[in-house]
């Protein structure tokens, strides 16, 4: 009736579960082990650390773009060169900034990409 399903209260609950019981309208549901939920976890966290690292290599990149630091030109099949290759490293190695604050700036930029590859490959 509309008096009981607008009171709730244990009894009215119980009737209505033993109801939906006895007329099969209840379906079964899993419940994930505490293995399934750590992998669950461990799969979470890497996607964050992967969002962590794209975010720290882009923000790597900005950097040397608003400094006109271009890295480009094409492979000898004629492709786009392709970022955070072992030549783009090389040729990050080579990146000088003329202030002193550029430099730290690159530095704690690198730092920050590697830290968040490191984490990521731990997972």
């Amino acid at each position: 009736s509309a008096a009981d399903l607008s009171s709730k209260n244990d009894r009215n609950d119980a009737a209505r579960m033993a109801k939906a019981i006895l007329s099969h309208d209840v379906t079964p549901v899993w419940v994930p082990s505490p293995e399934i939920e750590g992998l669950r976890d461990l799969a979470g966290a890497h996607d964050a650390a992967t969002a962590r690292l794209a975010a720290a290599k882009q923000r790597l990149l900005a950097f040397l773009a608003r400094r006109g630091y271009a890295y480009g030109g094409t492979t000898p099949a004629g492709n786009p060169r392709r970022y955070w290759t072992y030549d783009f490293l090389r040729w990050l190695d080579k990146v000088r900034p003329a202030d002193d604050g550029g430099i730290r700036a690159l530095a704690a930029l690198r730092n920050e990409v590697e830290a968040a590859a490191e984490t990521r490959d731990d997972l």
